[in-house]
């Protein structure tokens, strides 16, 4: 979801020893233009303590997914926002 919502990994170097330290110890850098509810569904997916990480039950629940209908998304009775095309471009 990170990838996602901010166009690369929270986490990256080819050095695998450096990248595995980085994901147990470096703090989650989130950029300032992500919204408030992202990036504390950011935080709570991505939380260091396998433990204390925000369960299924309640990333449907979460604030940033406000407003939608998980039981119409199963059915995908939702229209998506945008519409690719083959070649990579928006359908009309």
């Amino acid at each position: 979801m990170y990838e996602f919502l901010v166009g690369f990994p929270p986490y990256y170097t080819e050095n695998i020893k450096e990248l595995y330290n980085s994901i147990r110890s470096a703090r989650l850098q989130v950029p300032k233009y992500i919204s408030k509810e992202a990036k504390d569904l950011l935080n709570q997916l991505l939380n260091k303590k396998p433990e204390k990480r925000i369960t299924l039950d309640l990333v449907k629940k979460h604030e940033f997914f406000k407003g939608l209908d998980w039981d119409k998304l199963l059915k995908k009775e939702i229209k998506p926002p945008i519409i690719l095309s083959n070649d990579g471009g928006e359908a009309e």
